[in-house]
């Protein structure tokens, strides 16, 4: 019955790579939560499409709580490339935009851009700039916050024998005028593709406190020379576990860690590297499943193998052995290739050895009783003992700091927006002394022409009764 077992999941284990799913893709970060990307717009060059199969191409946006994908994706499952826009997939459940069939060279057109009445998003797909093949769509997703720009290839069963991927004239706006994220290389997610980026420029709109990053090109060329499908390739089901299940269509897999966000600089100074030599922690942990396998394994003895097939066992014990051999030792490489991609697909050892350092220079605090500024502060507090007041404020700081760094983007919003105002009231001031400057003088002129006629009118008087006194003696 343990071997039944063992066989059926070595076949479950085979299934899932048959139907593995692939990702390649480049990922924009906004540097705070605060800061939201507000459109998006580019134009996709159609690659090849070999064959029929579950190709997925787009560039999409994500949100701040990764609940789904926003995105325009170009279709290969019926043998003709089919694009349309959407949301993907629940929270919420909403419709797939209309679309249409794209073919090989031709050129699709993308915009997203969030409404600035009611903050919903509306989305258009042209074909080659031919407005009669345009199709849009809109969405009711007012309350998302996408801080993410995707350039995305999703692969289900079929590799990358499509070519290249060509973006063009991507425009990217968002509603501060940090530029860092613009000028900073996007996350290469698994470093598993060749891209090139071409034309990057960042235009601030001091004014409005916005900025607009602009890219003439982005080149996916192929996966890298070490993306082979079972080193890269990512089982379905350990995909949605981390995330939530969806229908057809799965949502973007965030690395365990996430990239570090870009700085204020334009050109951030690299981030710490961290040893990929696996330190005390990750080597237990190494060392636990190795064990556990062990264990495992022992458990398909020879005998136990024999008396679920006892006529092989009597006839040809040889064959019946070589083939327990053979199947155990398939088991515990394809048990250890698995485990070692989990590692290297969630940086477990990464992870891992960031906490060592994080509890050696915990230990190093506590040793010296120092607080995070460096300053001394005395005898060292056990957590428990401390009042509940500086129990609330640690769990509040982080929620406070954030709010803080939403109402200081709202602030510069507010004040460069006053700004704006404060010209044009400066300039409407200047607009209405020059009107009422052209009005005194009218009023003088007018002043200055009565008085005129008044003298003349006289004169005129006088010589009209002395026209009508010689006519009456006529």
């Amino acid at each position: 019955m343990k071997i039944l077992l063992f066989t059926v999941l070595l076949l479950n284990l085979y299934i899932q790579h048959a139907h593995s799913q692939t990702w390649y893709f480049l990922r924009y970060w906004t540097p705070s939560d605060a800061v939201q990307f507000t459109s998006f717009s580019g134009t996709m060059v159609v690659p090849s499409l070999p064959t029929a199969g579950t190709y997925y191409l787009w560039p999409g946006l994500q949100d701040i709580g990764t609940t789904g994908v926003f995105q325009s994706v170009l279709d290969g499952r019926s043998g003709t490339w089919w694009i349309g826009d959407g949301w993907c997939c629940s929270n919420p459940s909403l419709s797939w935009g209309s679309g249409f069939n794209a073919y090989q060279g031709d050129v699709v057109q993308f915009t997203y851009s969030r409404d600035a009445a009611d903050g919903n998003w509306d989305t258009t797909l042209t074909l080659n700039g031919d407005a009669s093949s345009r199709v849009t769509g809109a969405f009711p997703l007012a309350y998302k916050s996408f801080d993410q720009v995707l350039f995305a290839i999703e692969l289900y069963g079929v590799t990358w024998d499509f070519g290249p991927l060509v973006f063009e004239n991507v425009s990217v706006s968002t509603n501060s005028s940090n530029t860092s994220w613009c000028t900073s290389a996007p996350e290469n997610y698994n470093s598993a593709t060749n891209y090139t980026l071409e034309g990057v420029a960042a235009t601030v709109d001091a004014a409005a406190g916005t900025m607009t990053c602009e890219i003439a090109k982005l080149h996916l060329f192929t996966p890298t020379l070490d993306c082979h499908p079972f080193r890269k390739q990512t089982s379905v089901s350990r995909l949605t576990t981390t995330r939530f299940p969806v229908p057809s269509r799965a949502i973007l897999p965030q690395n365990q860690y996430k990239m570090p966000l870009p700085t204020k600089s334009p050109s951030p100074p690299p981030s710490a590297p961290v040893a990929l030599t696996p330190g005390p922690r990750a080597t237990a942990f190494n060392n636990l499943y190795a064990q556990t396998l062990k264990h495992t394994l022992k458990a398909v003895s020879l005998e136990n193998f024999a008396s679920c097939f006892p006529t092989i066992a009597r006839n040809a014990p040889d064959q019946l052995r070589m083939m327990h051999r053979g199947m155990v030792e398939r088991l515990e490489q394809f048990a250890k290739e698995e485990f070692d991609d989990i590692l290297r697909d969630r940086r477990v050892v990464e992870g891992l050895n960031s906490l060592e350092d994080l509890v050696a220079d915990a230990r190093r605090r506590k040793s010296r009783a120092v607080d995070g500024e460096g300053m001394g502060v005395g005898e060292v507090v056990p957590p428990h003992l401390l009042p509940a007041s500086a129990i609330a404020k640690a769990h509040l700081a982080p929620h406070y700091a954030s709010q803080q760094s939403q109402l200081n983007a709202r602030l510069q919003t507010t004040q460069s927006q006053n700004a704006t105002l404060a010209l044009q009231i400066k300039e409407q001031r200047r607009e209405i002394e020059s009107l009422v400057e052209g009005i005194e003088r009218a009023f003088r002129d007018l002043v200055g022409a009565n008085e005129l006629l008044g003298k003349e009118s006289e004169g005129l008087a006088r010589e009209a009764m002395a026209a009508e006194v010689e006519m009456g003696g006529v």
